[in-house]
């Protein structure tokens, strides 16, 4: 731990609902000023996290503590957290400058003060021109920044976001994206972000939190958990990459040995007991460096600057490559070509 006293801590949190365990032995800290992403699929209990660090579910066992103090047993107006949801909860009656002042009536803030912390929210985000509109007068863009403008208003010690893009089409998610992260920069607020899709994790986390099955199973930046997922769902999860199987394979000094293709290998093992070969797919390319793989074209898929070409071979199985449009051109399925592997990019996991 970097922070001898973190703004967010959790203490082997749990909760169960009957015999169904939803969140297990949850550890977890959270620094001042990070953002932080809890990533996961449905189910993985990700979001009933975020319920119990804002107090709208108890846990079984365990502890949360907000800037060094147990918040365990506290309701939610009592925590100092902001929250932004993704069907944004604004009051539809309400202006969007009485919407964002709303929480600091609440607080007993002044009239003058208030009214100067609304300019100043309005003017980060962007909504100054829209003060006296209604919710339903604006895109669903500009209702969201309004949600994140109303829950920053009071200076919480902690932002809560609920897969708030969710709602929103491609474009304007990536417009709220990087929103989200001038802000971030701009404030320097604590953020923890709920969130389903690795791209917005990858693109707006200083550390992902993965969950699976109720439980935290990886935790790293986002560069280290895509390079070096330590677990085959996180790998499947995060980077799409190729799963081998190494049936024999030596492990030393922190490195798999094992033959492929004819080529003896020595690849950076992330897990000591693990027998899978991680594959990124731009790993895999046609040029003249790395293994030789005598494969077939099975199945090829235009994306813009690149292209995904699904290839068989007798060393690797079926695996999937990201190869430049360029490097592409003039394949087609059925083709028999020679792909080389780039060894140095791989990684052997649990």
């Amino acid at each position: 731990m970097t922070d001898p006293t973190p703004r967010l801590q959790l203490d082997r949190v749990s909760k169960r609902y009957g015999a169904a365990v939803a969140v297990a032995e949850v550890d977890l800290w959270v620094a001042e000023g990070e953002f932080v992403t809890f990533l996961g699929q449905s189910g993985s209990g990700k979001t009933t996290t975020l319920k119990l660090i804002a107090g709208f579910e108890t846990c079984d066992e365990g502890a949360i503590r907000l800037a060094g103090a147990d918040v365990s047993g506290k309701p939610p107006r009592e925590r100092d957290i902001g929250m932004v949801f993704q069907n944004y909860a604004l009051f539809p009656h309400l202006s969007v400058g009485r919407n964002v002042a709303y929480g600091l009536r609440r607080r007993g803030w002044s009239k003058q003060r208030a009214q100067a912390r609304v300019a100043q929210m309005l003017e980060l985000t962007e909504l100054g021109a829209h003060a006296d509109k209604l919710p339903r007068q604006l895109s669903g863009g500009q209702q969201q920044r309004v949600a994140l403008a109303r829950a920053l208003a009071p200076q919480p010690q902690l932002l809560l976001m609920d897969e708030p893009l969710g709602a929103l089409d491609r474009a304007l998610r990536l417009d709220l994206e990087a929103e989200i992260r001038r802000v971030h920069r701009s404030t320097g607020c604590t953020v923890l972000y709920v969130t389903h899709d690795r791209d917005e994790a990858l693109a707006l986390s200083d550390r992902i939190a993965v969950f699976h099955g109720g439980r935290v199973v990886g935790v790293d930046t986002p560069a280290r958990l895509y390079e070096s997922p330590p677990t085959a769902y996180v790998a499947r999860l995060l980077t799409d990459a190729n799963l081998v199987a190494l049936p024999q394979n030596r492990h030393r000094d922190g490195y798999a040995e094992f033959a492929l293709a004819g080529r003896d290998c020595r690849v950076r093992a992330v897990d000591p007991a693990g027998d899978r070969l991680a594959i990124p797919r731009r790993a895999i390319g046609f040029g003249s460096d790395g293994i030789a793989l005598p494969s077939s074209v099975t199945d090829l898929a235009f994306l813009g600057e690149i292209v995904r070409v699904d290839l068989r071979s007798e060393a690797l199985g079926a695996v999937v490559a990201h190869v430049p449009s360029a490097a592409a051109a003039g394949l087609r399925v059925g083709d028999e070509v020679v792909a080389t592997l780039d060894i140095d990019k791989c990684a052997v996991i649990a």
